[in-house]
């Protein structure tokens, strides 16, 4: 599986070339054959849509049950990526997503934004869920390990493109404080 478009690759229009979005993407494509060739999911775009697939998440234990964090909201797909349908849109552009480790019922994603920034959890699959935690920034980006599957980190970059925050959970992502 692959996402289209480039959510970091940047538009002219940044850089006063005038064509804003010029990286947008046409959904999520599929290989069968070690990438030689490549077809349409069940979630596609057109260009002039203007959407970003920023990460694919597969839950380790079910490899039909899939995430995708998109610009336009989270998607879901419970048959290996023939039919997608969203999940919240709460706020539009959702960047990164990991499952918690050896429990892919629980899973984190966080957005983008020039207003403000937000980590949402979802507890049942990604079917459902709730903000965790929201900060004034630009981005954030998160991790978690394995080797203490209860701690989620969250880098959170300010509204200047700098350093905002390292903020840390030890409940599943529950809470956040600073570090």
């Amino acid at each position: 599986f692959i996402g289209t478009g480039d959510r970091d690759g940047g538009s002219l229009w940044g850089i006063g070339g005038g064509q804003s979005n010029d990286n947008n993407g046409i959904g999520i494509l599929k290989s069968i054959d070690g990438g030689v060739s490549w077809s349409n999911t069940g979630l596609s775009f057109t260009p002039s849509q203007k959407v970003t697939i920023n990460e694919i998440i597969i839950n380790p234990t079910n490899g039909d049950e899939m995430l995708a964090a998109t610009s336009s909201g989270i998607y879901k797909s419970t048959d290996g990526g023939n039919n997608w349908s969203l999940k919240s849109q709460l706020w539009a552009n959702y960047v990164d997503m990991d499952f918690k480790p050896n429990n892919p019922s629980v899973v984190y994603a966080s957005t983008s934004g020039g207003l403000g920034t937000y980590i949402f959890k979802s507890t049942d699959s990604g079917e459902n869920w709730i903000e965790v935690l929201g900060i004034p920034g630009r981005r954030i980006q998160l991790a978690v390990s394995s080797n203490d599957p209860n701690i989620v980190y969250a880098l959170a970059a300010n509204t200047s493109r700098g350093l905002k925050g390292i903020y840390k959970s030890t409940n599943s992502g529950s809470s956040f404080s600073v570090v």
